[in-house]
């Protein structure tokens, strides 16, 4: 196959030529060269053999390491860790002389030497993740982050592949294929900065590539960059005007930076190259529903779910969404009940039909709550705080701060991705303990990526009060938030607010919010969420704790409009001439210091 590969001659003739060399005796050049080869295969079997032991060996004592951690409940034995640190640092180093050398024989092709780097930090890699199944204090499956425990190792882990892949990088020169696979690994493992970088690299190398300046884009995109994300992409366009990806990307950049009038553009710009591609009619149609054109975007929906393909429910039911914003309650109910008789699994189809219904409910199931932030984790944190301009967290972070001179333990109860427990960090610091649940598994995995939790619980929030009989001074916690969770699981917040009480201590503090309404005490609204009004939370809560503020405020925008919220700071209160109890049933009973002593 080689020769005939290789020779742009007929086979037949390519064959005839390597058998007549066959056939002739070999002169002294033919033997030279023979040793030569044999020489230079003997030494690449030698190198072969030796990266493929020392990956072996380091694999082998990086596994060990990670195993010996985790079986200590105390974490690292210094000795141990001092002696396997040792070992890999060394057998590690030698490995990487020995690929430098290697690259510096071959210059032109350092594709070997770096392929063994990246292998050496995905093996190092595989040990990074401590997570074990485990379960909850009331049979919930969880997931803990010990953030104290598995910092050491996840951050020497990290710090040695980032090394390796700057020394990769470095080694690639010019090579724009070797450098191309570098930057992914970059993206991949969380290295940022760097794969910037090395797109930076790679687009001087290759300017007229669109598809680096829509990668280089992507990674400005997750540090935050939007300016520089949308100059990416513009370049882009202007190589191939025609790209839907770079549309599309550049049509997310602008709504992320809020600019909607600019992302309806770009997308409906997209829609003219592809009319009946049902993912370009879609991301239109999300944009202008977005903005407020509610006319606009169903259309647009009603195309995609008529292209079908793998979005249709997913246009079904933003066209259901789009419906009941524009107050057409009855169409809004007919294709939500479309979509519940095609897909009954879908538990948001159903929670969505109670809604624009008016079916009264009093709270979410859970498997509504799971399946819903589930599905937003990946892109809930750049949708709500860029696009939607999510303000609640840093409010609520300002409110504790101001009564958390005292405190030392803080439940994040619905902590969701971990954006109000990253604002009590920065405000409050490391001497404070703070705990996070939620019902979402993939929403506790973002918050434990953040390491603002000393630990995240996955599990039910009200599993955390109802093992609880009553009130005490002995609550656990001294500090409780609760940011969300009304408005996305609780109509009736009788409940909320008896589980919270049994939460903090006396005179610990609550700090709740509510999507307000000038309507009823509280409904399920045709949103899907629930709404309650200000002096209904009020009311409610001073059955359990004393007000001592409620800040009117918007929490977030949505379809160019302020969502209006509110924030309820309380506290439970101390005893005076009469000790609270809270009763199972929630009823609240004083019995006065007298009565109980005349009773003794």
């Amino acid at each position: 196959g080689g020769p005939v590969a290789c020779c742009p001659c007929s086979p037949r003739l390519c064959a005839g030529r390597y058998a007549a060399r066959a056939m002739a005796p070999p002169s002294a050049t033919h033997a030279r060269r023979a040793r030569s080869a044999e020489s230079s295969s003997k030494k690449q079997w030698f190198l072969g053999a030796f990266v493929v032991g020392a990956l072996a060996v380091c694999g082998a004592l990086w596994v060990g390491a990670g195993s010996a951690f985790f079986r200590s409940d105390s974490g690292w034995a210094p000795a141990d860790a001092a002696a396997l640190r040792s070992s890999v640092d060394q057998v590690a180093s030698h490995l990487e002389h020995t690929l430098a050398r290697q690259v510096q024989a071959e210059p032109r092709n350092p594709e070997i030497a770096l392929d063994y780097a990246l292998v050496i930090l995905k093996r190092f890699a595989d040990v990074a993740d401590p997570d074990q199944p485990s379960t909850g204090r009331h049979g919930n499956p969880r997931r803990v982050t010990t953030a104290r425990r598995s910092a050491r190792l996840d951050v020497e882990v990290l710090r040695r592949g980032q090394e390796l892949l700057r020394r990769a990088a470095s080694l690639a020169h010019n090579h724009s294929a070797v450098l191309l696979r570098i930057a992914r690994e970059q993206r991949l493992h969380g290295f940022l900065e760097d794969a910037l970088a090395s797109f930076t690299r790679l687009l001087a190398l290759k300017p007229t590539d669109s598809y680096l300046y829509v990668l280089g884009s992507d990674v400005a995109s997750q540090l935050g960059r939007r300016n520089e994300a949308i100059a990416l992409l513009q370049r882009a366009l202007q190589l191939q005007p025609s790209s839907l990806y770079a549309l599309s990307n550049l049509g997310n950049e602008y709504y992320l930076s809020g600019d909607l009038h600019n992302a309806t553009a770009v997308l409906d710009q997209a829609v003219s190259l592809a009319p009946k591609r049902a993912e370009v009619l879609y991301n239109a149609a999300f944009m202008h529903e977005e903005a407020g054109s509610f006319d606009v975007a169903e259309k647009l929906y009603r195309r995609a779910v008529a292209a079908g393909g793998k979005n249709r429910i997913a246009a079904l039911m933003r066209l259901g969404f789009t419906l009941a914003a524009a107050g057409d309650r009855d169409a809004a109910a007919h294709i939500f009940q479309q979509v519940v008789d095609e897909s009954p699994r879908y538990v948001r189809a159903k929670h969505m039909l109670n809604a624009v219904r008016g079916t009264a409910v009093s709270s979410a199931s859970i498997s509504y709550i799971q399946a819903m932030y589930d599905n937003f984790a990946a892109t809930y944190d750049a949708r709500m705080v860029e696009a939607h301009r999510y303000a609640l967290p840093a409010r609520v972070a300002d409110l504790v701060a101001s009564v958390a001179q005292s405190a030392r333990r803080i439940v994040d109860v619905g902590c969701g991705t971990g954006l109000v427990g990253a604002a009590l960090r920065e405000r409050l610091g490391a001497n404070v303990s703070i705990h996070g649940i939620d019902a979402s598994k993939l929403s506790v995995a973002k918050a434990e990526e953040k390491r603002v939790y000393d630990t995240v619980e996955h599990g039910d929030a009200r599993a955390l009060w109802s093992s609880r009989g009553t009130e005490g001074a002995n609550a656990p916690y001294d500090i409780a938030t609760a940011v969300g969770i009304a408005t996305c699981c609780f109509n009736d917040l009788q409940p909320l607010m008896r589980g919270l009480s049994l939460l903090v201590r006396e005179g610990g503090y609550v700090v709740l919010t509510v999507e307000e309404h000038a309507g009823a005490a509280h409904e399920l609204a045709p949103t899907g969420r629930f709404v309650h009004a200000l002096a209904y939370a009020r009311d409610v809560a001073t059955e359990y704790f004393e007000v001592v503020e409620a800040v009117r405020t918007s929490g977030f925008q949505q379809y160019n409009r302020s969502v209006p919220h509110a924030i309820l700071l309380l506290r439970r209160p101390l005893p005076a001439r009469g000790s609270f109890t809270c009763s199972r049933d929630g009823a609240v009973h004083e019995q006065a210091a007298e009565a109980a002593a005349g009773e003794r």
